[in-house]
Formats: structure tokens, C-alpha cells, sequence
């Protein structure tokens, strides 16, 4: 049961970081594109 709690606590952190990578790639690209689209207009 510790193993498998370890094992799930690694997959939920590793889902966690891949998440807050993409939210923030996700959150820079937003704000670069409305650099850009400021700049457009």
C-alpha cells in the first residue's frame, strides 16, 4: 500500500508539474500575443 501511495504520489506530482508548465507556456503565449496584437493595433 506505501509503494502504491508512493508510486501515485510521483504520477499526481509529475501531472502537477507538467500542468504548471503548460499553464504557464499557456499564460506566456497568451500575453505575448497580446503584445503583439497591441502593437497590431
Amino acid at each position: 500500500m506505501v509503494v502504491v501511495f508512493i508510486k501515485n504520489n510521483m504520477v499526481l506530482h509529475r501531472l502537477y508539474r507538467f500542468m504548471g508548465a503548460y499553464a504557464y507556456y499557456g499564460f506566456f503565449y497568451m500575453f505575448y500575443n497580446r503584445r503583439l496584437f497591441v502593437k497590431i493595433d
